[in-house]
């Protein structure tokens, strides 16, 4: 998203094309979660949509993520100078200035239904499905100026890295593991009580939520990766993609009902994919748009792609309501001509929105 993540830093005469493609991509997966998400919560587990829509919500879930890992790759940059009076004033008051606004467009609709006062602030301060993001990327902008102290020394940052995929990834996944073994066990619970006991009583906290995708957009960007480590990363970003399809379906059937524990962007298998798809944007995709015209439809998607986030729910209720949904398709494409409709609508609402000046400097 550009405004999230700013203008991107130079590298050498032109912009770092890569990040753009991946803000693009991002902003596509983003756009395909939330359509196949509508119906998968609520429509027969035995039906083809709903496995097509399964399927198509599993292999997007680096969406978020890789948002993150742009902004990480931005920010903490050395090369660019992070000022707390900037941040404040520009950065961290921009996102504010644009959730405030769109939380209201969202909000006012369940006013004028509803008539609630007390529903019209609840749905401000909570904000549309989407604005949450705006919160989370508000909380890591404060905390930039810490984290730049530690990836200017790359042990430490390797030291930060390894934490969290000790504390953030391996761990809670263990305990959802064993916590899912006493259901299915029909066991009392014990050894997961113990486990959670133990890790709550520790009161880690420092390398939880999404700090580890700043960080590690930050080590991606900036690292040399050798032929061999790319492969390594391929490999296991295929298990990743594969353990989040095939793990969602085993464990709604599991458990009877449509579960999102291998979609939550904290399970390893999801950050081997966002550590794929960032690899792959930076080793195979920069010289893809080296063309003047490619490199301007790429540019002209990137700067809209804040816009794309902000619109693309309104875009799809609206949409819904006059029977546009994956369900009205073929299983096999539901989700992509949804998904595509969606995006190509949001687009041209951006590119509106970011023609007038006042609009595109606060609000998209």
């Amino acid at each position: 998203m550009n405004r999230l993540s700013d203008a991107p830093v130079r590298a050498g005469q032109g912009r770092v094309a890569y990040l753009d493609m991946l803000r693009i991509a991002a902003t596509v997966a983003v756009v395909m979660i939330h359509v196949a998400v509508r119906g998968w919560r609520s429509m027969d587990m035995h039906t083809a949509q709903w496995h097509a829509l399964s399927f198509f919500g599993s292999i997007s879930r680096w969406g978020t993520p890789i948002f993150v890992m742009i902004s990480g790759a931005l920010f903490l940059d050395e090369r660019r100078e992070v000022r707390l009076r900037r941040l404040f004033s520009k950065n961290i008051l921009r996102i504010l200035i644009a959730f405030v606004f769109w939380s209201a467009v969202y909000a006012v609709p369940f006013f004028l239904r509803d008539r609630s006062v007390f529903g019209l602030i609840s749905n401000f301060l909570t904000g549309s499905y989407q604005l949450w993001f705006l919160y989370m990327i508000v909380g890591l902008y404060l905390i930039t100026p810490l984290l730049r102290r530690i990836t200017s020394d790359r042990s430490a940052l390797n030291y930060f890295l390894l934490l969290s995929l000790c504390f953030t990834f391996l761990l809670p996944m263990l305990g959802k593991a064993i916590r899912l073994a006493d259901i299915l066990l029909h066991k009392d619970g014990a050894l997961y009580a113990g486990l959670t006991t133990g890790y709550s009583n520790m009161k880690f906290y420092f390398t939880l939520g999404y700090v580890p995708y700043f960080l590690l957009g930050h080590a991606l960007n900036t690292a040399q990766i050798s032929k061999k480590v790319e492969r390594v990363i391929y490999a296991l970003g295929l298990l990743g993609f594969a353990a989040t399809v095939w793990g969602t379906e085993w464990l709604s059937r599991s458990l009877g009902a449509p579960c999102k524990g291998f979609l939550d962007e904290m399970t390893l298998n999801v950050l081997l994919q966002s550590a794929a798809v960032f690899t792959f944007a930076k080793c195979r995709l920069s010289a893809a748009c080296s063309g003047k015209r490619g490199s301007a439809v790429v540019r002209s998607l990137s700067k809209c792609s804040f816009g794309i986030f902000l619109v693309h729910p309104g875009v799809l209720s609206i949409l819904e309501r006059l029977g546009f949904r994956a369900s009205a398709f073929p299983a096999a494409i539901g989700a992509v001509v949804v998904t595509a409709g969606i995006f190509a609508i949001s687009y041209g609402l951006s590119a509106i929105l970011n023609a007038i000046p006042i609009v595109k400097k606060y609000l998209v």
